[in-house]
């Protein structure tokens, strides 16, 4: 991913955690201790930026991520909340093609029932 689609990730993720970036700035600040600016938030969701990785750890925590790898498309996710076992499979194990067909038969599994 390129610094404009994770910063349109990061902004679907905390438009999704239904926060203000004045509200993760003054949560980053409170719960995490990171003293940042809600306009660096809005140039990291351009792309115009990127954060370090404390930062960019302490954003995906806020926003409630499951698993950082896969929310920014790096691996592929199957939980035991979606009717699955826990699997997590990574991008760089795999051929292109090969990660392709399993990205594609993922999206055909159906989940069990939940009991």
């Amino acid at each position: 991913m390129n610094n404009v689609e994770i910063g349109e990730k990061l902004r679907s993720m905390r438009e999704a955690a239904g926060l203000t970036a004045k509200d993760v700035a003054a949560q980053l600040l409170e719960d995490y201790g990171i003293d940042m600016n809600h306009r660096t938030l809005f140039n990291y969701e351009k792309g115009r930026s990127s954060p370090d990785i404390s930062r960019f750890l302490a954003l995906c925590d806020l926003y409630r991520s499951k698993n950082v790898l896969t929310d920014f498309g790096y691996g592929a996710y199957l939980s035991k909340s979606d009717g699955y076992e826990d699997i997590t499979l990574f991008e760089d194990e795999y051929t292109p093609e090969n990660w392709q067909m399993l990205k594609n038969f993922i999206s055909l599994v159906p989940a069990k029932d939940k009991k």
